[in-house]
């Protein structure tokens, strides 16, 4: 049987983590560990590089979800990580390594 992989939830702008607790209630019903890390919201590289911190301490598999400014910070987190196997926009901002908002 595949390994389930860690879920690692990252909020947008406008929130905190603790909009995702009935989201995390339910994963985590279903089996998965999830990790929901503040984002700094310090400015994109920054907020990607706090996020890429937590994603590369995880052992096994991970799918990255960002929500609204969240899917920017997934992004530049997720580059060139060997664990992220899957990146998931809910309502977000998609945005390729060096891209920002005002730029796409």
């Amino acid at each position: 049987m595949p390994e389930l992989p860690t879920i690692v939830l990252v909020h947008g702008a406008f929130a905190d983590a603790s909009g995702f607790a009935g989201v995390i209630a339910e994963l985590e019903g279903s089996g998965y560990t999830v990790v929901a890390p503040p984002n700094p919201l310090r400015g994109l590289l920054n907020d990607g590089e706090s996020v890429r911190r937590v994603v590369s301490a995880i052992d096994g598999p991970v799918v990255l979800v960002g929500h609204s400014y969240g899917g920017a910070v997934i992004g530049q987190a997720s580059a060139g990580l060997s664990n992220v196997k899957a990146l998931v926009f809910l309502a977000a901002f998609g945005l390729d390594v060096g891209e920002s908002a005002v730029s796409a």
